[in-house]
Order: structure tokens, then sequence, then C-alpha cells
């Protein structure tokens, strides 16, 4: 891990966790399907990133590069297909409360592969974020409606975000953020459209107004999010940035209620303060000199 103030990347990572958290609320103002929203949202993403390379003249296309961006594009496209299957087949609560415990499976894995040590120190205050987040989700899941199939599929999705994410930390030892994000874009892109036909789904050209969301999740949350994301990997630790993405619930819940007007219960707010809370006081002592 590079040595610098851990300040600004963790100022990168928030400014990431905000946009994702619109995402959904974007997603839903669509008239779109969800994979079909997903395909936009990498395509266009996949014409901003390139205009982008073209104009500053950096393209690359040696072996080590492809092989680097089909890793982490080949785990983000499967992310993407089966958080979406996964929202088609279980409750919207079952996908964020399973995708939750991403940083507790990083924490595990982070120590063995980046070589980080175990932050034992943090692991109360993480307990308590996973509960907070547990209250937001479980108060707004509605009636039962659970089916073991799109548990499994929110399952998959879990670890394949997972790989994806350390992946990419690995990945940015290696290659730049633009360069990567532009290449992994690209075959995450290409791994859906592959995807589509076997699930029965032609993407129809969007509306004017569909087109407009689409492009704009593509550009802040797909392209800006990412490149904060991944230009933040080498400066903080995997479990740093994992636990700060467990405020995406959160905020989304607060978000859809002042723009969806989505209803919001006491539980959520006190769910959502106490997850708020244990992520500031970690990442605190992330931010404390020395």
């Amino acid at each position: 891990m590079q040595h610098r103030s851990p300040l600004l990347p963790l100022l990168a990572v928030w400014t990431c966790v905000t946009l994702w958290s619109f995402s959904g609320i974007l997603v839903k103002s669509t008239e779109a399907p969800p994979l079909i929203a997903a395909f936009y949202r990498l395509w266009f993403g996949v014409g901003i990133l390139w205009s982008i390379a073209l104009a500053r003249g950096r393209l690359r296309f040696d072996r080590d590069y492809l092989r680097l961006c089909a890793i982490g594009g080949g785990f983000f496209g499967l992310h993407q297909i089966f958080f979406f299957a996964s929202l088609d087949n279980t409750l919207v609560a079952n996908v964020n409360l399973i995708a939750s415990l991403q940083p507790a499976l990083v924490a595990f894995l982070a120590s063995r592969w980046f070589d980080e040590p175990t932050p034992w120190d943090a692991l109360p205050q993480l307990g308590i974020a996973l509960v907070g987040v547990a209250v937001v989700i479980t108060s707004s899941s509605g009636l039962p409606g659970v089916e073991p199939y799109g548990d499994v599929l929110a399952i998959i999705n879990l670890l394949a975000f997972t790989a994806y994410f350390l992946a990419s930390k690995r990945i940015r030892n290696d290659l730049g953020t633009a360069e990567y994000i532009t290449g992994m874009t690209t075959v995450a892109a290409i791994v859906l459209s592959l995807t589509l036909p076997l699930t029965g789904q032609l993407p129809p050209l969007p509306s004017p107004r569909d087109a407009a969301i689409l492009f704009t999740i593509a550009l802040l949350p797909g392209t800006v999010g990412h490149m904060l994301m991944n230009w933040a990997h080498p400066y903080l630790s995997a479990f740093t940035i994992s636990t700060t993405i467990l405020a995406v619930p959160v905020i989304s819940a607060f978000a859809a209620n002042a723009f969806l007007q989505e209803p919001i219960t006491t539980a959520q707010i006190v769910g959502g303060a106490v997850t708020l809370t244990a992520v500031t006081t970690i990442l605190r002592r992330v931010a404390a000199p020395g």
C-alpha cells in the first residue's frame, strides 16, 4: 500500500458511495427492466471511457493489459448479471442483506492476499454496522416472498463482487485507474451482452428520457464512482473501503424517501444512524495520524 494521507482517498471513497447510493433510484425512475438497464449503463460507460481514452491518446493493447482487464471485467460482468437476476427472484432486502456480508469476507481474505493485518479492534464496530444495515433493509422488506433460488443468486453476486473488488485492488498495482476502468468496463459489457440472449431478453431502444437517465448512471455512479474507488485502492486497506460501502443501502433508503417518496420507518432511521456512526468510527481511526 502506498503511503500518503488517507483523507483524500477517504473522500474519494465516500463520494463513490454517495454516487452508488443513487444508482437504484435512477434505475427505478426508468421503464427499463433491470438487466436491460445494466446493458445500457455498461455500453454508455464504454462510449464515455473510450472517448476519454482517444482524446488523451493513451491506448494500450498488450497481452498483460488485456489479461488484467479480462479478469476484473469478467468478475464485474458476473456481478452485474447475478445482482439483477437475484433482484428478479427474491426480495431486494435479501439481496442487500447478503451483499452487506462483504466487509467480513474481505477482512478474512485481505489478510491473506495483501498481507493486511486483520483489524481485530475494528471488528466490534463492523458487527454493529452490520446490525444497523440489517435493520434498515429488513424494515423495508415488505411481505415475505423469498425464493431460495433467488437467495442463491444473491450469494453468487456477493462472491462475484468480492472477487471483482479484491482483483481490482491487486490489478491497480500494475495499471492506472483510467486505463483499467476503460478495459474492465468494456469486458463487463461484452460478458453481459453475451448473456442477454440466454435470458430471452433483447435490449430495445430506450426512450429519450430513459436514455438520458441511463447515460447519467453510466457517467456518475458507473464511470466517476468506479474511477474514484479504484483510484483509492493503493492508499486504503481493502477492509476500510469495503466497510465504507456498507453506507450504500442506508443512504439509498433515505434518498428514496426524499426523491421517490418511498416510506421510511423509525427502525430504518435508527438502524441507519447506528450504521453510519459505526462506519464513521472505523474511518476516524483510519484517518487518525500515526
